[in-house]
């Protein structure tokens, strides 16, 4: 049997698909540090997409994570660290897209 999300007319708002999102980690009993991973990966990556005026999942493009990528980056974090953020975030865009139907974004590759 397949289910059906429906979603509302304005869309998934970026906080509701990221509560969604933790929600679905802690129901398939992820450890409570992978949740803190999400928590502190995607989390500030939401918070910065809400700062920055987006409010739909689907209003998230590869330019803006790349903008974010490159903004944690520049805070002169080691390499692991940045590519913690995009790992978390690219967990995040996958379950929109598997959840919500939309597109998939891909990540750009961390360089060293």
């Amino acid at each position: 049997m397949h289910h059906l999300h429906v979603i509302p007319e304005s869309g998934q708002r970026i906080r509701e698909a990221y509560e969604d999102f933790i929600l679905s980690r802690k129901a398939a009993l992820y450890s409570p540090r992978t949740i803190q991973f999400y928590e502190e990966t995607t989390g500030k990556f939401i918070s910065w997409a809400l700062s920055i005026g987006l409010s739909k999942p689907n209003d998230i493009t590869a330019r803006y994570i790349r903008s974010y990528i490159s903004d944690v980056a520049s805070r002169g974090i080691a390499d692991a660290t940045v590519h913690k953020h995009a790992r978390g975030i690219r967990t995040f865009v996958r379950f929109c897209h598997s959840i919500f139907d939309y597109y998939l974004i891909y990540l750009p590759m961390t360089m060293k």
